[in-house]
């Protein structure tokens, strides 16, 4: 104990606390900000979410008629390349999507499309529509050549 009483007073000191002017006014004003930010948050976070379940509704509703579609094209272009030549027709989809039915149609291929003879190939659009809906579902097409087409 050396020291002089005046520098051993200053180092044992503790920090004095800032005078509390309107202290707990400032906390309110801190706790609705904060509260409002999360609402605006939780907003846009279920506006998203009802974005995305509208969406995946959707498309559990197009698959089935999907499939059937690709099934069709599929099950024609067999027939096509075994010699058949596929012409206008139209079925029900069957199990894969019920009260579906699907339309084959054929065109010849617009001459701006591509740079060969275009007279070579033909458009094939296989149409789904559910019944008593005047949209349709899906829409596929392809181009096949003019040999397999029967128009």
């Amino acid at each position: 104990m050396d020291q002089p009483a005046a520098s051993w007073f200053n180092a044992t000191r503790l920090p004095r606390p800032a005078p509390e002017r309107g202290g707990r006014a400032f906390l309110l004003v801190e706790a609705s900000l904060t509260a409002a930010v999360i609402v605006v948050g939780v907003v846009f976070v279920s506006r998203g979410m009802a974005g995305s379940l509208q969406a995946l509704s959707r498309l559990q509703e197009i698959d089935p008629a999907l499939r059937c579609a690709q099934t069709v094209l599929n099950e024609l272009e067999v027939m096509a390349q075994q010699g058949s030549a596929v012409s206008a027709r139209q079925g029900a989809c069957g199990q894969s999507s019920p009260g579906d039915s699907w339309a084959l149609a054929t065109q010849p291929l617009p001459a701006d499309i591509v740079e060969v003879s275009p007279e070579a190939f033909w458009v094939v659009t296989v149409t789904v529509s559910r019944q008593g809906s005047p949209r349709s579902l899906v829409r596929l097409e392809t181009i096949w050549f003019r040999s397999w087409v029967d128009q």
